[in-house]
């Protein structure tokens, strides 16, 4: 389970969140707003137990190719979109390092 899918688990089920990030060591951070209470941190607890995260086995590099090759070009837009906003959330830094802002 990455955080992408966390994410979009607790924004589903309503719990009110920022993100849900990965850190250097795998591990998921859930980042709160400011005014979080613990009844949204017993609700995300709630979805979290919900969960299955047994790990899933990897696909093969082909397997994938031959899936993105099946895309739209909106459809592949909308992945690297998702894909670059989960890699500037992990690392704020990025962006800046590439010359740009966001």
């Amino acid at each position: 389970m990455n955080a992408g899918e966390i994410h979009d688990a607790l924004t589903a089920a309503g719990v009110r969140h920022v993100a849900s990030v990965a850190t250097t060591k795998g591990v998921v951070e859930v980042r709160w707003f400011d005014d979080a209470t613990d009844d949204d941190r017993a609700a995300a607890a709630e979805v979290l137990r919900t969960l299955d995260t047994t790990p899933k086995p990897p696909r093969s590099v082909g397997d994938v190719l031959t899936g993105l090759r099946g895309l739209t070009e909106r459809q592949l837009a909308a992945l690297v979109s998702r894909m670059l906003a989960e890699a500037i959330a992990a690392d704020p830094s990025l962006p800046g390092r590439a010359g740009v802002k966001v």
